[in-house]
């Protein structure tokens, strides 16, 4: 999945990696910039957040709107996930507040997150994973369960909402490195903050990592889509056709 505005709309596109072909097309509130891009464990639904706070829940499928929050911050969304199971969506927004919804609407539950931080559910879906300044795991009534040293996000992430990534169960994370020039995109591991890699590409819109680890950097020129999977040990780029 992959978002970029187009024409002051928020467009985000379902790439099939088998024909590598755009499957569908989703729209996001006029005039707002689309940031995280985070899937369900079961591959069933999408969620995208936004520069206005608001939050879409997207069939994967078809990309049919399922629900918009609308968000009591005006604040951009830094981070979200989506539960296995389809049941509860958590946006952390860049004004520190970490928010759980209904997968179909309704907020349930606010509260403070660590700064900077980036979120997922533990693999059993049951609690909730904060990665930042500091680590935790909380239950879904917020309390805390227990905490794990973290690493000092902020710097990276906060300047740049959509300039960071992570893989399910924030395995890795990668970010653009602010001090570089070109764009170059590092690699770390998200509960430990060890860097793993660095990759350096020629020109770059958007950036994810994949559950192996692999690092894709993505642009647009004339209405094309244009992707490259990157090894980031060797740094070999594979190009998919555009």
């Amino acid at each position: 999945f992959r978002s970029k505005r187009n024409d002051q709309v928020a467009t985000t596109w379902a790439i099939d990696v088998r024909s590598r072909r755009v499957r569908w097309t989703a729209t996001g509130p006029p005039g707002a910039y689309a940031s995280p891009v985070q899937s369900s464990p079961d591959g069933r639904l999408v969620a995208v957040g936004y520069s206005t706070g608001a939050a879409d829940v997207l069939d994967a499928a078809t990309g049919r709107l399922v629900v918009r929050d609308s968000s009591s911050s005006t604040v951009a969304s830094g981070d979200l996930a989506l539960a296995a199971g389809d049941k509860l969506l958590v946006t952390a927004s860049l004004d520190g507040l970490l928010r759980i919804w209904s997968a179909q609407g309704s907020e349930q539950l606010r509260l403070q997150a660590p700064p900077g931080a980036a979120v997922d559910f533990t693999p059993e879906g049951g609690d909730l994973v904060l990665l930042g300044t500091r680590g935790e795991i909380i239950d879904r009534n917020g309390s805390v369960l227990r905490r794990f040293p973290g690493f000092p996000a902020a710097s990276v992430f906060n300047y740049c909402n959509s300039c960071y990534a992570s893989s399910p169960q924030l395995r890795r994370l990668t970010y653009l490195d602010p001090s570089s020039a070109t764009p170059r995109i590092v690699e770390i591991e998200g509960r430990t903050g060890r860097r793993v890699a660095a990759v350096a590409v020629s020109r770059l819109e958007a950036q994810g990592v994949v559950p192996d680890g692999a690092v894709v950097a993505t642009y647009v020129e004339s209405n094309r889509l244009f992707a490259d999977v990157i090894d980031p040990h060797s740094g070999h780029a594979r190009a998919l056709p555009a």
